[in-house]
């Protein structure tokens, strides 16, 4: 769950530990508020991802943040 302080430009996406880019889940503008992601452990192709450890990193207007995330199946 994603907490957006001010509407406005927010680019979330998940990256490999290479820092390459697997799936983008948002780039474009959402409301102030709580906000939920789902990420079906593809990439951008829709070609499955092995288990293992990605980051969701978050950017907006007001900042930035990056979350471990691990991937089982």
């Amino acid at each position: 769950m994603l907490n957006i302080p001010q509407t406005g430009m927010v680019k979330a996406a998940i990256y490999n530990l290479k820092g390459q880019l697997v799936y983008s889940l948002n780039n474009g503008i959402l409301n102030e508020g709580d906000h939920s992601f789902v990420w079906h452990g593809v990439d951008q192709q829709g070609a499955p991802q092995g288990n293992g450890i990605y980051l969701l990193k978050v950017k907006s207007e007001s900042g930035s943040s990056i979350r471990k995330l691990t991937l089982m199946k």
